[in-house]
């Protein structure tokens, strides 16, 4: 049994992943902004604290194997850098803590474009309207790549809160063709397996329905 640290556990996504994890037999260490608003469960310890804070993902991080992120937050026209920042925060967290290995959610845009040099974000064809957010999700990445961290980058289309389906392909630092929609349960789910089964370290995922 682990003891997985969830960044992002308040979001719709970031719930699955307690969820899923629980599900696998691991425990869960929950870094929570407003732990009133968060459902206490057996098997999860609730930390108060923002992922901006260095203190705080101290604190959660510290008795855990490792971790798994949803960090989200603000407008696609205005994603603020919960993101990046945040990311920045674990992984240098997690590097002075002897911590090793983290899933962390992204996006479609920092994937290789597919027959065509460089990220599908720097074709002329992407959306104008998720470039900042994407810009987000290339710091996060950047931060991870450049460090000595086991990670796995988790980058699917739009994620509606569902129930896993179990349907989804996944390929390494592509999208896989003609992508849908992907539900979050599934998201949830491939990254608690992928912590464990390490079939995609050090790489992004292109993940989709």
């Amino acid at each position: 049994m682990l003891t997985l640290t969830v960044f992002g556990a308040s979001g719709k996504t970031g719930r699955r992943l307690v969820h899923a994890a629980l599900a696998h037999g691991h425990t869960v260490r929950a870094l929570v902004r407003t732990p009133a608003s968060f459902e206490a469960r057996p098997g999860v310890t609730v930390v108060p604290g923002d992922v901006l804070d260095l203190d705080a993902v101290s604190r959660v991080l510290e008795g855990a194997d490792g971790a798994v992120s949803a960090l989200g937050g603000g407008a696609t026209s205005d994603p603020g850098n919960v993101r990046s920042q945040g990311i920045a925060n674990i992984v240098a967290t997690m590097a002075r803590l002897g911590l090793t290995r983290l899933v962390a959610l992204g996006g479609g845009g920092v994937l290789n474009a597919t027959n065509r040099p460089g990220l599908r974000s720097e074709q002329p064809t992407y959306p104008e309207v998720f470039r900042r957010v994407t810009a987000e999700h290339r710091r996060a990445w950047e931060t991870m790549r450049d460090s000595t961290l086991d990670w796995t980058y988790a980058c699917p289309p739009d994620i509606p809160d569902r129930e896993a389906t179990g349907a989804y392909r996944v390929l390494a630092n592509v999208m896989p063709d003609a992508p849908k929609a992907l539900a979050n349960g599934d998201l949830a789910e491939f990254m608690v397996r992928e912590w464990t089964l390490r079939e995609y370290s050090r790489s992004r995922v292109g993940i989709c329905g």
